[in-house]
């Protein structure tokens, strides 16, 4: 357990609070944007390959 928090309450110092949120705001502001969405980093997709055209299969038809 942390020595400036007592067994009863979870309060925490003001200044402890203070460094705390400063410290986070700086990481923030030093942070970079990240992009959203799809993942940049991955490859563009591959075009799919087609078989061969090889024409119409006709079939004989009889006529009756």
């Amino acid at each position: 357990m942390l020595p400036y928090m007592s067994g009863q309450d979870d309060q925490l110092p003001d200044d402890e609070i203070a460094r705390r949120m400063e410290r986070g705001i700086r990481r923030f502001l030093k942070t970079p944007p990240q992009p959203h969405g799809k993942n940049p980093k991955s490859p563009p997709p591959k075009p799919k390959e087609r078989p061969a055209l090889r024409g119409r299969a006709h079939k004989d038809k009889t006529q009756s």
